[in-house]
């Protein structure tokens, strides 16, 4: 989901206040290697980060070169005092574009698909209609979000969804919010971050495989021995110990449990976000797409050398690749990976793909309307990560 922060909206959230039935478990968790230098400043740093004002958070980090380390503190429930470990599932929200961008490249490694094709024969004449200037859109524009359609999960949807919490909606449904909107700019000229252009290309998927949620299966999940990620089968959306998910919605400092909310609109997103994932799966996911096996040597070169400037997010990377945010540290050098941020949770996984060094966090604290909660984990922990493993 697009990062955004209208007043209407805060109030459209204290407006639905509810009781949250779902549950959370221990989840048991044997101890992961932990030969990482750094990892008893890991480890507080994650304690002090929980004391801040997250609720549970849990980290995975590795080096080529010295190893790796996982961690965790605070709670996956707060009332009940459940804590949050490197084993608990956590949402990871938008970084299933990561996932869905690398089964599409895939599909062109095998010549099914190729990155100058255009996107609308593979979709009805009403998806179409709802899609500014989709005859000139290509995969290449999904991919980099470069097809100048605004977000669907904007004012108009946000409002909807807030008034009735409880309405159900289909990938088509999501994608008829654009229906006669005004383009942020031509494809190819304007890069403007839409869950849009990869709900398309979830359609494509299904067109081209049949299902796209065996495919991620088969192809992905299964070759990178991700058996902690849940999206769209088995247990999802419940999987076992599922993290509940907190937000300051009433903007007075207090957490509230929207994890009802959130679980209910990830069940029903489909390649835009929906993952549900550890932070070690994660941590396996990104080296695997970006130094591992699942690409022909052609594609990772295209991954490691294609972007597009990223100006104007007010984000934490300044460009966007195929499916990837980019961060260019002046120090560090280039990272490579994405975020994901959701009404009660927020994570991110970045790699060097120079210097050997993944780090993957994932946190029960939303950030989706909470411009300090952002600067708080995008911002903050991601620094201060930095400065402990590279100092």
């Amino acid at each position: 989901m697009k990062y955004i922060l209208p007043i209407i909206l805060v109030l459209l959230l204290s407006s639905c206040k509810q009781e949250d039935p779902l549950t959370t478990s221990n989840v048991p968790c044997s101890q992961e290697q932990n030969d990482h230098p750094s990892a008893p400043q890991l480890q507080d740093l994650v304690e002090r980060y929980a004391a801040r004002g997250i609720p549970g958070l849990a980290i995975h980090v590795t080096d080529d070169s010295l190893g790796s380390w996982s961690g965790s503190a605070g709670f996956a429930d707060i009332q009940e005092r459940i804590d949050m470990t490197s084993c608990t599932p956590q949402y990871a929200a938008s970084i299933q574009k990561t996932v869905t961008a690398a089964m599409i490249l895939i599909l062109i490694d095998r010549g099914e698909l190729s990155l100058s094709d255009p996107v609308a024969p593979f979709l009805s004449d009403l998806v179409q209609s709802y899609l500014p200037a989709v005859e000139s859109v290509t995969v290449e524009h999904l991919l980099l979000h470069t097809s100048g359609w605004k977000d669907v999960f904007e004012i108009t949807f946000l409002t909807d969804f807030f008034n009735h919490p409880d309405a159900t909606y289909t990938t088509e449904e999501f994608l008829r919010y654009l229906k006669g909107t005004k383009p942020a700019g031509l494809p190819r000229e304007t890069h403007y971050y839409s869950d849009a252009n990869y709900l398309v290309l979830t359609m494509m998927l299904d067109s081209l495989t049949g299902d796209h949620v065996r495919f991620m299966e088969t192809e992905i999940l299964a070759p990178l021995g991700l058996s902690r990620t849940w999206y769209h089968q088995g247990p999802y959306p419940h999987p076992e110990g599922l993290s509940l998910g907190y937000a300051d919605q009433y903007g007075d400092g207090r957490l509230e449990n929207v994890s009802e909310k959130m679980n209910h609109i990830t069940s029903q997103i489909m390649g835009a976000g929906g993952l549900m994932a550890t932070p070690g799966d994660l941590s396996r996911l990104i080296d695997g797409l970006v130094t591992g096996d699942l690409l022909s040597d052609d594609l990772v070169n295209y991954l490691l050398q294609t972007a597009v400037d990223n100006p104007n997010e007010g984000w934490t990377n300044d460009q966007y690749g195929p499916g990837l945010m980019i961060i260019n540290d002046p120090q560090t050098g280039k990272w490579m990976g994405h975020s994901g941020s959701q009404l009660g949770a927020s994570a991110f996984v970045f790699t060097n793909p120079v210097t050997g060094q993944t780090i993957a966090v994932m946190t029960n604290l939303g950030t989706f309307f909470s411009r300090q909660s952002q600067q708080l984990v995008f911002g903050e922990l991601w620094t201060k990560l930095l400065l402990t493993l590279n100092n």
